[in-house]
């Protein structure tokens, strides 16, 4: 037998049979060419499109300030505003040694409140306003022992703290 005259047919075969197969395959998807937009999340930060659908990625969580697990910030982070005047209330409360004008409003829906605070205080001539709303859940939907969990974060909060210090951390930079 020659295998000369029978190696060269199956070389060849396999030669075409592979150029067949390369061929056929079925080519690999391009990657996505994605426009150069951003989406402004509610932080203020950007975040463009990505992925093989070009989609916006997901803006990053809130950082509200608030390690706290039935007490949440609902409007954060909280509104800054600065006018001319002098600061003008019924009762004053002093905080840290500051005097505030504090107003709070609630509303309750769907087993929590919905608290919109409101802190003033005079600082040169100018009147700083702190403004931002609190979710807290109704503790008594609870069982036994995280409707304690529920009820010892509330008593331990303490939102005029955490007014005052965004407040001072505003009228430092």
């Amino acid at each position: 037998m020659n295998w000369k005259n029978i190696t060269a047919p199956i070389i060849g075969f396999i030669v075409v049979a592979t150029l067949i197969l390369i061929w056929r395959a079925p080519a690999a998807p391009l990657p996505a060419a994605c426009t150069m937009e951003a989406k402004i999340c509610p932080d203020g930060s950007a975040v463009g499109r990505t992925g093989p659908n070009c989609e916006f990625a997901a803006c990053p969580a809130p950082d509200d300030g608030l390690p706290m697990k039935y007490i949440k910030a609902q409007e954060w982070p909280p509104t800054t505003t600065v006018t001319d005047g002098s600061l003008v209330c019924a009762d004053k409360k002093i905080i840290n040694g500051t005097p505030y004008c504090v107003t709070a409003t609630s509303e309750g829906a769907a087993g929590s409140t919905y608290t919109t605070y409101s802190y003033a205080t005079e600082k040169n001539g100018k009147i700083i306003t702190l403004s931002f709303v609190l979710r807290a859940v109704q503790c008594m939907n609870y069982d036994d022992q995280e409707q304690t969990e529920c009820l010892k974060e509330r008593a331990a909060f303490d939102v005029d703290a955490l007014a005052d210090r965004k407040i001072q951390s505003a009228i430092i930079k």
